[in-house]
């Protein structure tokens, strides 16, 4: 009865130990594919057992939290615990706004501060071009409130803007002089306090605004309620 050599593919006689074709060990290759075999059956029952034991520790695990959140919600709240708890959230709330501020606050600075160092690289033609084109956007808006104003019957709005006009034309003065950064100064503070103004009063008016719903839903209920 004859076989196949595993290295050379040729047949040799069952039983032999070295192939008379190409000289190799026949005996040894077959016991090392036995040996495979031995060790293959055991590592998969280990990985199967492995697997099993995994899977039942997970499903314990989330009975056990199951069960926890379930007590937990019939623990009946502590109102003084509670209360605590609303006040420290409140104090962190107040301290995450305060950081907030004082972020904004360097991140406002750092940026002015960059401004400034660009404005200061920025030729003497340039600066001049962009004193002027600032100094007309501001003269815009002023003409623009004084218009509105006039229409509302606003006096004291209106004679206020007149005196910020006649403020802001030394800034020709300044730049025609080539004093920019006091035409600088004096445009920017301009526009800050005209931004300021108008921030107040638009804080007013939704203030006012936000009353008289406030008004008009408490009349609804006195009308509602018999």
């Amino acid at each position: 009865m004859q076989t196949k050599c595993p290295h050379c593919d040729k047949g040799i006689q069952a039983g032999a130990i070295v192939c008379p074709h190409c000289g190799s060990y026949v005996v040894q290759m077959e016991e090392r594919k036995r040996r495979w075999h031995l060790f293959a059956i055991p590592l998969a029952g280990i990985a199967l057992v492995g697997g099993i034991l995994f899977y039942m520790d997970m499903k314990e695990q989330e009975v056990l939290e199951r069960r926890q959140a379930m007590l937990e919600a019939d623990r009946p709240v502590d109102r003084t615990v509670s209360r605590q708890h609303q006040q420290d959230e409140l104090e962190r709330q107040r301290k995450e706004a305060l950081r907030n501020q004082i972020q904004a606050e360097k991140s406002r600075r750092l940026a002015k501060r960059q401004a400034n160092e660009a404005w200061r690289a920025l030729p003497t033609k340039e600066k001049q071009e962009v004193l002027a084109a600032e100094l007309a956007e501001l003269r815009g808006r002023i003409k623009s409130l004084k218009e509105s104003a006039s229409a509302d019957d606003t006096g004291d709005f209106h004679d206020w803007l007149t005196k910020l006009e006649t403020r802001i034309a030394a800034a020709d003065t300044f730049i025609d002089a080539e004093q920019f950064d006091s035409a600088r100064g004096l445009i920017s503070g301009a526009m800050e306090e005209l931004d300021s103004v108008l921030g107040k009063d638009e804080t007013s008016d939704d203030a006012a605004a936000a009353t008289g719903e406030a008004a008009d839903e408490g009349g609804a209920e006195e009308v509602a309620t018999p």
